[in-house]
């Protein structure tokens, strides 16, 4: 990945590990706009009860960025149309160690105008999810006795987690919430809390209690069970 050539007062952008500028020679004339995620709140009217009522869930509404003023080299219009598609991870020149999960130019056609057949211009709108992630999430280890990790993130988190399992139940503590696997086979076992999902390539494995999530600030983890490692990967999210 070429975040190496972004610089932050020249409007450039990486999309699925690809550099405009350095790739494929795209020049952005206009600023990259930041952009901050809607709350999503319910209005409640009660009757015989003058206004409304707010109720929010601590859930935030997708948006639109649109990179504006785009222009290409003529003969290169064929693999920047490959490369500006699908779902990915977008990378700003503004905030070079946070991604963003994006679909690009969802349920639209993207127009490119020829310009005298040397280059085209365009504009890309991609639409986000609300809140970014850490590009490279380093891994926390842990043991049965309790950890102090703390959440540099703007909300709460979902945490993921990479058991090797010696079998048996195996039970994950986030400060006051409990997760426990059940009856789990030996080998790895991938847990991921903002999916509600434990997959092995071995066995369907069940689990109650509470999906772990980690507040703003300090937070205790712990791991108790038969197994061999476990890794943790905070995915903090931001604005």
């Amino acid at each position: 990945m070429s975040e190496i050539f972004m610089e932050p007062d020249k409007p450039n952008f990486i999309w699925n590990g690809k550099n405009a500028v350095e790739d494929f020679e795209l020049t952005v004339e206009e600023e990259i706009e930041e952009v901050s995620p809607n709350e999503r709140f319910n209005e409640i009217v009660v009757p015989g009860r003058n206004g409304f009522l707010t109720e929010w869930d601590g859930d935030y509404d997708e948006y639109p960025l649109v990179i504006k003023s785009c222009n290409i080299p003529y003969e290169r219009l064929a693999e920047v149309k490959r490369w500006l598609r699908g779902r990915g991870q977008l990378i700003t020149h503004n905030d070079t160690d946070k991604y963003r999960d994006c679909v690009c130019n969802i349920n639209k056609p993207l127009p490119f105008k020829n310009e005298w057949g040397v280059f085209y211009t365009f504009d890309i709108e991609f639409k986000c999810q609300p809140l970014r992630k850490k590009v490279n999430d380093i891994p926390h280890s842990l043991t049965s006795i309790q950890k102090i990790i703390t959440n540099h993130g703007d909300e709460t988190c979902r945490p993921d987690f990479e058991i090797i399992s010696n079998g048996g139940d195996i039970k994950i503590q986030v400060n006051k919430k409990e997760l426990i696997l059940l009856d789990t086979p030996k080998g790895v076992i991938f847990v991921y809390s903002e999916l509600g999902k434990v997959a092995s390539s071995q066995k369907y494995i069940r689990s109650k209690g509470e999906w772990p999530s980690m507040e703003m600030g300090e937070n205790t983890v712990s791991v108790k069970g038969d197994y061999q490692e476990v890794k943790m990967w905070k995915r903090s999210v931001w604005f």
